[in-house]
Protein backbone atom coordinates (compact mmCIF):
# COMPACT_ATOMS: atom_id res chain seq x y z
CA UNK A 1 0.00 0.00 0.00
CA UNK A 2 2.90 2.39 0.76
CA UNK A 3 4.36 1.82 -2.71
CA UNK A 4 1.07 2.55 -4.43
CA UNK A 5 0.53 5.68 -2.32
CA UNK A 6 4.07 6.87 -3.15
CA UNK A 7 3.52 6.29 -6.88
CA UNK A 8 0.26 8.25 -6.69
CA UNK A 9 2.07 11.10 -4.92
CA UNK A 10 4.82 11.12 -7.54
CA UNK A 11 2.28 11.26 -10.38
CA UNK A 12 0.19 13.97 -8.69
CA UNK A 13 -2.82 11.71 -8.20
CA UNK A 14 -4.84 10.72 -5.15
CA UNK A 15 -5.27 7.06 -4.25
CA UNK A 16 -8.92 6.15 -3.76
CA UNK A 17 -8.61 2.39 -3.22
CA UNK A 18 -6.64 -0.74 -4.06
CA UNK A 19 -8.92 -3.24 -5.78
CA UNK A 20 -7.16 -6.50 -6.67
CA UNK A 21 -3.92 -8.32 -7.36
CA UNK A 22 -3.24 -10.24 -10.58
CA UNK A 23 -0.52 -12.93 -10.77
CA UNK A 24 -1.00 -13.32 -14.56
CA UNK A 25 0.57 -9.95 -15.40
CA UNK A 26 4.36 -9.74 -15.54
CA UNK A 27 6.68 -6.74 -15.46
CA UNK A 28 10.28 -7.23 -16.61
CA UNK A 29 11.44 -3.70 -15.85
CA UNK A 30 10.47 -2.42 -19.30
CA UNK A 31 7.18 -3.99 -20.36
CA UNK A 32 4.03 -5.02 -18.52
CA UNK A 33 2.37 -7.96 -20.24
CA UNK A 34 -0.03 -10.86 -19.80
CA UNK A 35 1.72 -14.17 -19.24
CA UNK A 36 0.96 -17.06 -21.59
CA UNK A 37 -0.57 -20.20 -20.04
CA UNK A 38 2.68 -22.15 -20.47
CA UNK A 39 4.61 -19.37 -18.70
CA UNK A 40 2.17 -19.49 -15.80
CA UNK A 41 2.51 -23.26 -15.54
CA UNK A 42 6.32 -23.05 -15.52
CA UNK A 43 6.54 -20.52 -12.67
CA UNK A 44 7.28 -21.68 -9.16
CA UNK A 45 4.89 -20.48 -6.43
CA UNK A 46 7.71 -18.61 -4.71
CA UNK A 47 8.55 -16.59 -7.82
CA UNK A 48 5.01 -15.33 -8.39
CA UNK A 49 4.90 -11.59 -9.00
CA UNK A 50 1.62 -9.82 -8.19
CA UNK A 51 0.55 -6.76 -10.17
CA UNK A 52 -1.87 -4.59 -8.19
CA UNK A 53 -4.89 -2.73 -9.56
CA UNK A 54 -5.89 0.53 -7.89
CA UNK A 55 -8.10 3.53 -8.53
CA UNK A 56 -7.24 7.23 -8.44
CA UNK A 57 -9.34 10.23 -9.43
CA UNK A 58 -7.92 9.69 -12.94
CA UNK A 59 -9.05 6.07 -13.32
CA UNK A 60 -7.74 2.53 -12.94
CA UNK A 61 -4.00 1.97 -12.72
CA UNK A 62 -1.55 -0.88 -12.10
CA UNK A 63 1.52 -1.22 -9.91
CA UNK A 64 4.24 -3.76 -10.56
CA UNK A 65 7.55 -4.23 -8.80
CA UNK A 66 10.89 -5.70 -9.90
CA UNK A 67 14.55 -5.29 -8.98
CA UNK A 68 13.86 -2.83 -6.17
CA UNK A 69 11.74 -0.52 -8.31
CA UNK A 70 7.97 -0.04 -8.39
CA UNK A 71 6.19 1.31 -11.45
CA UNK A 72 2.71 2.74 -12.03
CA UNK A 73 0.90 2.07 -15.31
CA UNK A 74 -2.30 3.23 -16.98
CA UNK A 75 -4.65 0.22 -17.04
CA UNK A 76 -5.90 0.73 -20.61
CA UNK A 77 -2.71 1.69 -22.43
CA UNK A 78 -0.15 -0.02 -20.12
CA UNK A 79 1.90 3.19 -20.40
CA UNK A 80 4.32 3.75 -17.51
CA UNK A 81 3.29 6.85 -15.54
CA UNK A 82 5.77 6.86 -12.66
CA UNK A 83 8.59 4.83 -11.14
CA UNK A 84 10.07 4.90 -7.65
CA UNK A 85 12.82 3.20 -5.66
CA UNK A 86 10.79 0.60 -3.75
CA UNK A 87 13.59 -0.21 -1.33
CA UNK A 88 13.53 3.30 0.15
CA UNK A 89 9.76 3.12 0.82
CA UNK A 90 9.50 -0.12 2.80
Amino acid sequence: MKLIASLCDKSGQTLERVTAGDPTLFYDGKTLRQLKPEELDARSPTSTQITWFFITEMGVHLMAEIDGKAAMFDNETRTKIAEIDALSIR
